[in-house]
């Protein structure tokens, strides 16, 4: 059914696509499946905020791509922008949903295999299964965009769980079929970058984004050209390590970081990431190769991709909060202005991943798992240590199978093991977590072992 609505001076148009499976009648309704019980749809507005549709009875915000799992992977997209080219920079995410799979939701869904994938909140074993069983009854329509399509769903759904060689694989036989209009072989070649990042496997990785900055598709497009120059200054920034010219190289990477960033200036939700990952280039490049950190220019990049970001988009905003936290923990001086600032920060954070409707199930709890962190770390640094350890025993079981959430978690038992080495007889805790927070890392691919805790806020973008 299509209507069109208006809300005040806001025109909005909502579709809503039924799609009937074996088990009951579910709705389609901002990307996310939804068991339709009793059909109950009507526009209302609340008094300030932004226009929501009730659907069975649940008020849900229209301005924003809603779902989780393997359907929450459409665009963000703001009332506010004139660009519908957000990104989407989710480490569980390839970012090939709607350019390769939307336009073919309708028919996919009809097959079982693929409605049960859209409709869990995060991809696991059975996922996968169903996905892969999806793949082989396509197997007769080869290259056609159905085929195309459910090899994308079961790329992400590799992606989400951890399994990047296998995302690889599929993306690269996307490519080598070579039937895709030149955009969408971009989006799959970008999409096999991010994979590849997220394997450690970082010069295939940039790599690949060195071939698209040399594509027509690329070059005349500003969103796209600064979409991949962020690809890739995010990957040459966790390649650095200290050896003699280590120095030099950072700073060529924040050079194309700032190139990306001021091209995206004006593309809302992209150019707040491409900022984040510049106020994160800043600070490493110093902790790494000067030992020091001066938080100002950091600041300042964050504040401006926190201006830029959607006011709906909770996974750039929970991020960008997170590490403007971080980074002001990070000064030594016991300023007491910055810790409470910190604090606001920090908090800040944990209330927008608590709030999240948008976010999948494991990056919601990756998000509050690393914003617990930064509060504890606040209480830590207040030495009010009985709250701090309450928060970081929450902390401690964040899920998540990417690098940065395992960054992420092992910071949060580095720092509860700092704790309890300020305690009296507190040393077999302090050990005991001290290894785990080893393990952790050890359990990282190569190229993301050892790497800096502020690692774990960078955003990948996609297009």
């Amino acid at each position: 059914a299509n209507s069109h609505n208006t809300v005040g001076a806001v025109s909005i148009n909502i579709t809503m696509r039924p799609i009937l499976t074996t088990a009951s009648r579910r709705l389609l309704f901002n990307g996310r499946i939804t068991s339709v019980r009793s059909l109950n749809v009507g526009l209302i507005r609340r008094d300030a905020g932004a226009p929501t549709m009730r659907c069975n009875g649940r008020a849900q915000t229209i301005t924003s791509a809603d779902g989780g799992g393997l359907a929450r992977m459409a665009f963000r997209r703001s009332l506010s922008t004139t660009d519908a080219s957000l990104p989407l920079a989710s480490s569980s995410s390839l970012g090939i949903f709607e350019s390769l799979v939307l336009p073919h939701l309708d028919s996919l869904s009809a097959l079982p295999e693929v409605s049960a994938a859209l409709a869990t909140p995060s991809a696991d074993k059975s996922t996968i299964e169903g996905l892969t069983r999806a793949v082989q009854i396509f197997e007769s329509m080869k290259g056609s965009p159905l085929h195309v399509a459910v090899q994308c769903l079961l790329a992400d759904g590799y992606q989400q769980t951890g399994q990047y060689k296998q995302a690889i694989q599929v993306l690269e036989q996307l490519l080598q079929q070579g039937e895709q209009s030149p955009n969408n072989m971009v989006n799959i070649q970008l999409a096999l970058s991010k994979a590849l990042f997220h394997d450690g496997d970082f010069e295939r990785a940039l790599g690949a984004t060195s071939d698209l900055l040399d594509s027509p598709q690329v070059q005349s497009s500003v969103v796209a050209r600064g979409t991949v120059l962020c690809a890739q200054g995010t990957i040459r920034l966790v390649q650095l390590n200290k050896d003699d010219d280590g120095y030099e190289q950072a700073q060529e990477v924040i050079k194309v970081l700032r190139v990306a960033a001021k091209s995206l200036e004006s593309h809302g939700d992209i150019g707040a990431a491409a900022y984040n990952n510049l106020g994160v280039a800043q600070i490493v490049s110093e902790l790494v190769f000067l030992d020091r950190v001066r938080v100002d220019s950091a600041m300042s990049c964050l504040h401006q991709g926190l201006d830029m970001a959607s006011a709906d988009n909770d996974l750039v905003k929970g991020r960008i909060y997170s590490n403007m936290a971080h980074v002001l923990l990070m000064e030594d001086d016991d300023d007491d202005d910055m810790l409470k600032l910190a604090s606001e920060y920090a908090r800040e954070a944990l209330r927008i991943y608590e709030k999240s409707t948008q976010l999948s199930d494991m990056e919601k709890q990756a998000g509050l798992g690393r914003s617990l962190n930064l509060v504890a770390s606040c209480y830590v640094r207040a030495d009010a240590a009985v709250t701090a350890e309450g928060l970081l025993q929450t902390a401690i079981d964040m899920p998540g199978v990417d690098p940065l959430t395992k960054i992420a978690r092992r910071e949060v038992y580095r720092t509860y093991s700092e704790l309890c080495r300020k305690w009296e007889k507190r040393e077999a805790d302090k050990d005991r977590l001290e290894k785990e927070s080893v393990e952790i890392n050890d359990s990282l691919a190569k190229g993301w072992k050892d790497k800096p805790g502020l690692m774990s806020g960078l955003l990948f973008c996609t297009m």
